[in-house]
């Protein structure tokens, strides 16, 4: 499940994300149409690009996976109250774990995250934002401020797992995972899921600190903020929401010009039936940020984290013979079986 795509049979190519990473390098994700996992192994013959509707040559491709280059990820987590409503399959039937208990949005979306967690790559670093009215960048002062905690003796105790909210450490990652999940046995010993390995087995003394309306617009603002305030080249938001932003002081609008001026991609993930999801927002949100939109109804949640995580694995960094500049319009191209496909941005 950790791998990219081999391309199954019918599968065609899209460019999933696409970005400016400097003066002359463009990095492309590309995926397959059907398991939307990064494709590997493609050669240097089968890219092109157009600046300004003129050909530009390509001087090197590189896969990230075989180079240095790091990534800054912010992964913004929907914990409004409605992440507490049961998934039900097809037929709507409560899908149930093997204690038959049901699963919610909640936790689903906790076993996507730290299935997400289980293939990083140690090169690049990962922060979460959880919010529901409020937005909260996790770091070391937030979960201060947020959460009272008593070791296996009883004893109060803190977590600590980077000041700045960003770590290249899956294993220090995990607890926010589990703080996210009100059903982690770190908010209730009969709680219905375990804690992760790697959490410190610790029990939460206050009431869970989420859960109320949506302010998704803010949060990928507050996100698309810490990521471009990172050093590496490659930056990128990923954003998971049941519902239509209720609570925000930021617009769709403001969103999207804001990753357009600063070049960082959002991809997007509308979890949940109904217009409630705002699917529209969401898949315009991705499309004019150079990310890519999932619609998913129940445990697919997982295959579209494991997705976007191959593509932040196995980009291709690819490195033109001119210089790319403010107002230019980039054309990428990736050729299968003779059939181009294309995605175009415009250098802000």
């Amino acid at each position: 499940g950790k791998v990219a795509s081999a391309i199954p049979t019918g599968a065609s190519y899209q460019i999933s994300a696409v970005q400016k990473i400097g003066d002359r390098q463009i990095a492309v994700t590309v995926t397959d149409s059907v398991t939307r996992k990064a494709v590997i192994g493609i050669p240097r013959s089968a890219f092109g690009f157009e600046i300004n509707a003129t050909p530009a040559g390509i001087q090197h491709v590189q896969s990230a996976a075989n180079s240095q280059d790091s990534a800054s990820v912010v992964i913004v987590l929907d914990a409004s109250g409605s992440m507490d409503e049961i998934v039900n399959d097809a037929q709507g039937n409560p899908i149930l774990d093997a204690s038959g208990i049901p699963y919610t949005r909640f936790r689903l979306t906790a076993l996507a995250a730290h299935t997400y967690l289980d293939a990083i790559s140690p090169r690049d670093e990962t922060a979460f934002i959880i919010f529901n009215q409020h937005v909260d960048f996790v770091n070391d002062d937030l979960i201060k401020q947020r959460f009272t905690m008593l070791d296996g003796m009883g004893n109060p105790v803190e977590y600590n797992f980077s000041a700045d909210g960003f770590s290249s450490d899956a294993s220090s990652l995990r607890f926010i995972v589990d703080a996210y999940n009100p059903e982690s046995r770190l908010w209730g010993q009969f709680n219905a899921d375990a804690i992760h390995p790697d959490t410190p087995n610790f029990t939460m003394t206050g009431d869970y600190p989420w859960r109320g309306t949506t302010a998704v617009y803010d949060a990928i603002m507050t996100a698309l903020d810490k990521a471009n305030a990172r050093t590496n080249t490659r930056k990128l938001v990923i954003t998971m929401t049941d519902g239509a932003d209720n609570a925000s002081i930021a617009t769709r609008s403001d969103v999207i010009d804001t990753a357009r001026q600063i070049g960082i991609p959002v991809h997007t993930i509308a979890y949940g039936i109904g217009a409630r999801t705002d699917e529209d927002s969401m898949r315009e949100v991705a499309n004019q940020t150079h990310g890519s939109f999932y619609s998913v109804k129940s445990t697919d949640i997982t295959a579209a984290f494991r997705a976007i995580q191959t593509g932040v694995s196995f980009q291709y960094l690819i490195t033109l013979d001119q210089p790319v500049q403010v107002g230019d319009k980039v054309n990428a191209i990736v050729t299968q079986n003779g059939t181009p496909v294309s995605r175009e941005f415009t250098v802000q």
